[in-house]
């Protein structure tokens, strides 16, 4: 995440508004009060979270706390916000802004950051429509310096409704992801005060006394300001056990969800190893033991160049729902290192392997973590890494899964996520009645669980239309079938090849290179029944979404974890389209690893048909657990919120049986 710190271009600052006249609440908002603290002193709080200075536009009296703060006077003959925002503009012109009213409780870093993000070239504001109705919400809101000429002439002109600028060139009215949208909540009136939540100090004594859920993102925003993909996870979980916390009050007085976002144990190391030139090269290793409530740490390990803490923490956390859904006594972990296996040689890459489990292998262990393969990691280096634990430990156990079949593997464990997503997508079908044969589906990604949902897809009747890799994407309005499928198998798992290369084999099938100075991916764009992101992270965002929508897509299912940005999975939810979050669809690689495990156990290798059938059994009850989960809070139907609600609530209870451990 990109602190304002380091921006390119103007400095960001914050402006608070204190200027209104409080007729409706008959005090002045910025003073009322919150758990002793006035209003306007959280907002500077929340906002020196995210700028290096904060501005006070208005008059009236200050806290002592703040009495040496920067203040700016309303601009005489004008009023409303237009009086304060241009204050601060005339002030110091050569400053962007974040502008926040005073009566904003809810106010979170979060949507601050949300702002940020938003900003794109030629962008000269980022009002946001909460409700997508053109009503735009221009008190927290995002002022680019370039925009000051619009506000001196709305003053000019005498127009004084500072939303009127909504319809001006270059003004952003996205619409904030519903876990953020609380933030724009206003207090006008005593009634309004009255029955506000407990976020803003009027709920229960309980509630008080442990911080509530935008406290607990807002401390992890504080504390690690740049692990945007970290924040995002964690939000999209809060945002929907609200609900499971009103009606658990002891998960809140045991402090269950300060103690779920951080990590029981995180191991950072280096990683020196040697090049087929002698050439001696250093990454950085990571494991992320998040939590152990209801068995050893178990996920995967990660090789590719974008690994850092903060993504590895965000899949670590998603890991701990995803084992949970599984209905196994596994934990949430995850691992790897900023190390690129592509163009290796095998010899390259078995010896970082091996400089990797040098440090690992202290912390791991059949019983206490046990790793498995992710991007970067397949059988290949799941051997080496087996190897050099077994040469360290003298010892053959089932301390890593996704081994060879003749040295303690699973069959299916290749297949598992792809074919796991592909049964979870049937699922959601039948349950409104449908199938999926005939269903005309994209794909993105090539790797193991591009290739696997795909051939899932073909053997129960539907029509496979896309794949992609880093380098672009094919499209075959054909369908890429069995023997199609076979030849990229071949292609990236052999030869390790660009999936550009299919078109060249199939010359009827179209190839788009990649573009990302276009801010969406083309792939989204061709008419479907379905989609499976398959990637990576934050792949498909709100343009692709609608994109999606436009063609005639009605169901999503994830493939990748978290391959879709917040903005993105509100836009499915708002539009009525089945969405399938990764945490409950990508499950079946890790179920197949529990699986795994268990033939480790008992020194026994089960048949295809039974690990198949068993991980086909596990992928409906995880549907079924959702439903209902959902359902039980007044959620029909939403499988975002249920697989969060009965992820977390099976952890929760755990914690609480085990003490303040």
């Amino acid at each position: 995440m990109m602190s304002i710190r380091e921006h390119g271009r103007t400095p960001v600052w914050g402006c608070v508004l204190i200027g209104g006249k409080s007729s409706r609440m008959g005090t002045p908002k910025h003073l009322l009060e919150t758990a002793g603290r006035t209003w306007i002193e959280r907002t500077v709080a929340v906002l020196r979270g995210r700028v290096e200075q904060v501005v006070i536009a208005g008059a009236g009296a200050l806290p002592a706390a703040l009495a040496e703060m920067i203040r700016v006077d309303d601009v005489p003959g004008l009023a409303g916000p237009l009086a304060g925002i241009l204050a601060a503009f005339r002030a110091f012109p050569d400053v962007s802004w974040l502008v926040v009213a005073c009566d904003l409780p809810d106010m979170g870093e979060e949507a601050l950051q949300w702002l940020l993000d938003c900003r794109q070239p030629g962008v000269v504001a980022v009002m946001p429509d909460l409700a997508g109705n053109g009503r735009v919400e221009p008190l927290l809101a995002y002022y680019d310096q370039s925009c000051r000429p619009l506000l001196e002439a709305m003053a000019a002109s005498n127009q004084r409704r500072i939303n009127q600028l909504r319809s001006a060139p270059g003004v952003a009215t996205p619409r904030p992801p519903e876990h953020l949208r609380p933030s724009w909540r206003n207090v006008n009136t005593p009634r309004d005060l009255g029955t506000a939540d407990s976020s803003i100090g009027r709920g229960s004594a309980e509630a008080k006394q442990k911080p509530a859920v935008d406290e607990v993102l807002a401390t992890i925003l504080r504390r690690d300001p740049e692990q945007r993909e970290f924040h995002q996870a964690v939000g999209e979980l809060l945002a929907t056990i609200r609900p499971v916390l009103d009606r658990h009050p002891e998960y809140r007085r045991h402090a269950v969800v300060e103690r779920l976002v951080e990590p029981e144990r995180m191991i950072m190391f280096r990683v020196p190893w040697m090049d087929d030139q002698g050439a001696i090269h250093v990454n950085r290793g990571y494991r992320v033991e998040m939590n152990s409530a209801i068995g050893p740490y178990k996920g995967g390990l990660r090789f590719h160049p974008s690994v850092n803490l903060s993504i590895i923490k965000f899949l670590a956390f998603e890991q701990v729902f995803k084992n949970s859904l599984t209905t196994l006594a596994m934990g949430g972990a995850k691992g790897g290192a900023d190390f690129d296996p592509k163009g290796r040689s095998d010899a390259e890459i078995m010896r970082f392997c091996q400089a990797f489990m040098a440090e690992l292998f202290r912390h791991i262990g059949e019983d206490t973590d046990v790793p498995a393969g992710d991007i970067g990691v397949g059988a290949r280096e799941i051997g080496y890494l087996f190897g050099m634990y077994k040469k360290l430990q003298n010892k053959f156990t089932g301390v890593l899964t996704g081994k060879g079949l003749a040295w303690g593997g699973s069959l299916i464990r290749p297949e598992a996520t792809g074919y796991g997503v592909v049964y979870f997508t049937a699922a959601m079908l039948a349950h409104r009645g449908e199938t999926l044969a005939g269903k005309r589906c994209l794909v993105s990604g090539s790797g193991n669980v591009a290739q696997f949902v795909a051939e899932k897809i073909v053997q129960m009747g539907g029509t496979v239309l896309s794949l992609s890799d880093s380098s672009g994407h094919i499209y075959d309005e054909e369908g890429i079938d069995a023997s199609k499928l076979e030849f990229i198998k071949t292609l990236k798992n052999i030869h390790r090849g660009r999936i550009g290369e299919y078109s060249e084999r199939y010359p009827h099938a179209l190839y788009v290179a990649a573009n990302p100075t276009l801010g969406w991916n083309p792939l989204w764009r061709y008419p479907a029944d379905c989609a499976l992101p398959a990637a990576t992270q934050n792949e498909l965002n709100l343009a692709d979404a609608q994109h999606l929508a436009a063609a005639g897509v009605r169901l999503v299912c994830e493939g990748a974890n978290m391959p879709s940005t917040p903005e993105a999975i509100a836009f499915f939810r708002d539009q009525g389209i089945l969405f399938g979050p990764a945490k409950a669809a990508n499950a079946g690689g890790v179920a197949v690893s529990g699986l795994e495990m268990a033939q480790d156990a008992m020194r026994i290798s089960w048949s295809r048909e039974e690990v198949e059938g068993r991980l086909r059994a596990i992928m409906h009850t995880i549907h079924r657990t959702c439903l209902e989960a959902a359902a039980a809070y007044g959620l029909e139907g939403d499988y975002l919120a249920g697989a969060n609600i009965a992820g977390f609530v099976k952890v929760a209870d755990a914690m609480l049986d085990q003490g303040l451990v």
